[in-house]
């Protein structure tokens, strides 16, 4: 697969400069709405390490636990905070899906040049394909983890497939498929997007998310321009 038989003749070819200067240009111009959408996520993700924090238990007073009745009330302890983290981070995934197809919606929707809006975060299109895509992007993506080398390979064909789902709603082997192809045919500068994404995340998440208010949004848009380019599609200014 080659960089032309995805592109349409007389498309330029992909540059990195033209993916970091759009999103700039168009983060600029929309920062109250990516702020506002980028927002919701940090705030989920801030509110899923409080609640996990706040729900932990001393491990030492199980251990040292010395009659029954103790015993049983750690256990009982310690299966209702077992059972409300398992709630929480349940409910935290499902709305930070509902927020991540928010985000990507709308900095695809600058890509063509349309309007992005808050209401982009409560219109969610194909959210149930979305949602499959994640899964299994994110389960390989743990047992590639394992041997590291298949997960960066993982990370690496698939960075796309979350934009292309949302982008041409044909279901989770399309997206797969489909960003596996844009990649394939531009291998090189795909490992470049791949590790600006994952620095991105790294640094919003070490400093509490955020960082995640800027750098969220503009790495959505950066990626979303390089998903267009690398698809052979003009970026609308």
């Amino acid at each position: 697969m080659t960089e032309q038989a995805l592109a349409p003749q007389g498309t330029p070819p992909p540059r990195l400069g033209t993916g970091f200067s759009w999103a700039w240009r168009t983060f600029v111009k929309n920062w109250l709405v990516l702020i506002g959408l980028a927002a919701i996520i940090v705030a989920i993700n801030l509110l899923q390490n409080l609640a996990g924090t706040m729900t932990s238990i001393d491990a030492k007073e199980c251990v040292n636990a010395i009659t029954g009745a103790q015993a049983q009330n750690c256990i009982t302890t310690y299966g209702g905070y077992a059972l409300t983290s398992i709630a929480i981070l349940i409910a935290g995934f499902l709305l930070s899906v509902l927020a991540s197809i928010g985000l990507i919606h709308a900095a695809l929707k600058l890509t063509r040049g349309e309007a992005a809006k808050f209401s982009d975060l409560w219109e969610p299109e194909h959210f149930w394909m979305y949602l499959l895509v994640t899964i299994v992007f994110s389960v390989c993506l743990i047992l590639g983890f394992l041997c590291i080398v298949g997960g960066v390979f993982v990370l690496w064909i698939w960075q796309f497939c979350q934009y292309s789902v949302l982008d041409r709603g044909k279901g989770v082997r399309d997206a797969l498929g489909h960003s596996f192809r844009l990649v394939m045919a531009h291998k090189g500068l795909a490992v470049v997007t791949m590790i600006v994404a994952a620095v991105a995340y790294v640094v919003s998440d070490l400093l509490w998310g955020i960082p995640g208010l800027v750098l969220l949004p503009y790495m959505i848009l950066f990626m979303s321009s390089m998903y267009r380019q690398f698809d052979g599609q003009p970026l609308a200014d």
